[in-house]
């Protein structure tokens, strides 16, 4: 089984996070000025001591019981964990999520101090008393920072804030070495601060006192009247310079420009009559010490993060940042784009008045690879309409079709084959009953017949062990997206993009990802209702996702995960695992390659080489625009790399036995993706490698295609 990073990294592999990251994440609503009243306050405080087989930690309870006691008196409702387990830790996160979801005016707080780990840059945070033998079990024994967070934003409300406490130093003896503290958050959301405890890719202190560095400090000034919220960040920040003697260098990340006070000056009375003055020798009193400042105005053309004044700010492209109560004197100014070009300007800021910088740069457009045409069409049958009964039998390679969505679809012919072999290019070929089209023989299925044989599923050559044993499947035909779903294509059904890689003009036609096995379910059956389809998916006895209820954000649910196929049905839906691999090997066209499409990766697939190890600054980092690699001999394009691919089946052991258009095992957590990504290595491309995830994950290298039966 292939392993997989979930979200953009600079280091690859698990590592840990020594986080002592405070993160504000504020939601991109108008938040209200100081001055007015928010609704309700609801924070979640959890601290973990006690861990299995890992180091002890001193302050993370205390931390917790210290934060609960001051937020009470900031006026928040709290509920307090210590030692907490997993499911205990995700139930008090949904709870929070409940409670905010009353008012939009209400502010939601989450504070966690315990250990935390860092896998593909995704954040876990350890609940207590659990066993995480390796990385691969992170997402099923350990708390998502990224749940906490989508789960807060999907409340709507007014102001969330998250402080994660977690500078522990290596925690697991699979954590490999080099990789120390958090990157830089690769898609700061606007409407955000995000504090770092110490520098990216640092460790920070644990503390030898009561608190860990970070919360000793930022409670001294959490309940401090009259601070606005950027002060009180600042003041803790210098607090841990200090205290760790400038060794534990805080970092600063905003989206966030308003002013946020959480303890308001206490208003005083006036008296109801003077009392007589004393006469005495007057004793001198200071007021406030006033810095001459002026502003200034940073514009930009092409996205990047600005550097000014210790503060780190990421602007989209085309944007402009008013900057207020600016020290007078020449101020430098650095933007860094995405493609690694840095620029710094320096400005003369003047008192009273507003100085402007301006970055102009534009990156060269890269030409754009057209999409290789698809192999020619063997025997042409009818395009068939959109809607109505099933498009007629997928007979030959090359028939195609585009629906109302302008998803172009492509005949994969029926068969027989043995799932799982990749035999080496140039070896005899697995299909029996004829010989390969492309090859110059004739299609065994030229006139809609079944061939006699077929190729092998199950790895017999690799030594994976879920590949084995190899065993022969029969599948009917079937219509292929040429394609994985776009996030054009995805938005337009679902009305919205959940995509990570959202950014550039080639955005709309990259693949969505970011998207659940459950999501999927609901694209398919949506899509087909549009259609005038019938869907394929029940779940509680309903066809319509509206009366699903809300798509499950946790890892399993039963309902949705005891979903029901109609086999007969003519709308679109995932494929099976078999129907995968058969595709992505060729179907009748096979060449017997081991990727989709060729042998060598680097001519067939975005993959780590080629677009993850080239640097969160490189353009072609992260995913790309379907259909600028070669296709396979099918023409689908993009089944080896760019993001792996959700299949309908359980994750479970292969059988020895013969089976026909098979649905996957019976039972199983994990759902099945196919394919690799831009984040795997070269053998994790193979078209019989095979992945799971739990149904409800949703990850920034995972997304999906459709299929549609066809003549059945």
């Amino acid at each position: 089984m292939a392993a997989h990073s979930c979200f953009p990294a600079r280091v690859a592999g698990a590592a840990v996070l020594c986080w002592c990251l405070a993160a504000v994440f504020l939601p991109a609503q108008a938040m209200p000025p100081a001055g007015q009243g928010h609704g309700p306050r609801v924070a979640l405080v959890i601290g973990n001591n006690e861990y299995t087989g890992l180091t002890a930690l001193r302050n993370p309870v205390n931390d917790a019981t210290d934060m609960a006691a001051a937020l009470r008196r900031l006026g928040f409702t709290v509920e307090l964990l210590t030692n907490a387990d997993l499911s205990q830790m995700e139930a008090a996160v949904v709870r929070l999520s409940g409670s905010l979801g009353g008012s939009r005016q209400s502010v939601g707080l989450f504070f966690y101090a315990g250990h935390g780990v860092q896998s593909g840059n995704s954040n876990y945070l350890i609940p207590s008393r659990v066993s995480i033998p390796a990385e691969a079990f992170l997402r099923e024994r350990a708390l998502s920072a990224q749940v906490v967070l989508d789960l807060m934003q999907q409340s709507g409300n007014a102001l969330n804030l998250v402080f994660l406490d977690a500078c522990r130093d290596n925690p697991f003896g699979w954590a490999r070495s080099g990789s120390r503290g958090l990157s830089v958050v690769g898609n700061q959301p606007p409407g955000s601060i995000i504090v770092y405890a110490t520098s990216a890719g640092s460790t920070a202190a644990d503390g030898s006192g009561r608190n860990g560095v970070f919360t000793g400090e930022l409670l001294q000034h959490l309940e401090r009247p009259g601070l606005e919220l950027s002060e009180i960040l600042d003041a803790t920040a210098r607090g841990v310079l200090t205290a760790t003697g400038n060794r534990q260098n805080p970092a600063v990340y905003k989206q966030f420009f308003e002013s946020i006070v959480l303890q308001p000056v206490a208003a005083t009375s006036t008296p109801a009559a003077a009392a007589a003055p004393t006469v005495s020798a007057p004793s001198p009193t200071f007021g406030n010490v006033t810095v001459a400042t002026g502003s200034l105005t940073i514009s930009i053309v092409t996205a990047g993060t600005v550097t000014l004044l210790g503060q780190v700010v990421q602007l989209p492209a085309g944007s402009t940042l008013p900057v207020n109560n600016v020290t007078i004197g020449d101020i430098p100014v650095t933007i860094t784009y995405l493609d690694g070009r840095t620029e710094t300007s320096t400005v003369r800021v003047e008192a009273g008045r507003n100085a402007a910088v301006n970055f102009s740069y534009r990156p060269v457009t890269p030409n754009v690879a057209t999409p290789a045409s698809p192999p020619p069409a063997q025997n042409p049958a009818a395009v068939p309409a959109a809607g109505g009964a099933n498009p007629p039998l997928a007979a030959a390679v090359g028939l195609a079709w585009t629906n109302p969505a302008g998803i172009r679809f492509l005949a994969v012919p029926g068969g027989n084959f043995t799932m799982g072999d990749a035999p080496a290019a140039g070896s005899p070929s697995p299909l029996a009953g004829g010989t390969s089209p492309l090859a110059g023989g004739t299609s065994p299925l030229a006139g809609g017949g079944a061939p006699a044989g077929g190729m092998t599923l199950g790895s017999v050559a690799d030594n994976r062990n879920d590949e084995r044993p190899a065993h022969p499947v029969t599948l009917a035909p079937f219509w292929m997206s040429a394609t994985e779903v776009t996030q054009a294509q995805y938005e337009a059904v679902m009305g919205n993009n959940p995509a990570y890689f959202m950014e550039g003009a080639d955005a709309p036609a990259r693949p969505v990802e970011r998207v659940s096995w459950y999501d999927a379910l609901v694209f398919c059956n949506k899509l087909s209702m549009k259609e005038g389809l019938t869907p394929v998916y029940s779940i509680a006895g309903s066809t319509d996702p509206a009366r699903w209820g809300a798509i499950p954000t946790a890892n399993n649910e039963a309902s949705w995960d005891a979903v029901v196929v109609n086999r007969a049905a003519n709308g679109y839906r995932l494929p099976t695992e078999a129907e995968w691999e058969y595709a992505a090997r060729g179907a009748s066209a096979s060449r017997n390659f081991s990727l989709a499409g060729g042998s060598e990766a680097a001519a067939v697939a975005w993959f780590v080489t080629n677009a993850h190890a080239v640097g969160e600054n490189n353009r072609d980092y992260g995913t790309h625009r379907v259909g600028l690699l070669p296709p396979n001999e099918l023409g689908l394009v993009d089944m080896s790399g760019n993001v792996w691919e959700w299949c309908f089946d359980r994750y479970g052991p292969y059988v020895n036995n013969p089976l026909d258009n098979p649905l996957g095992a019976t039972s199983g957590a994990g759902r099945v993706f196919r394919g690799g990504s831009w984040t795997a290595i070269a053998a994790h491309l193979r078209s019989s490698n095979r992945d799971n995830r739990a149904p409800g994950g949703r990850y920034t290298d995972v997304g999906f295609r459709i299929v549609r039966s066809a003549g059945r």
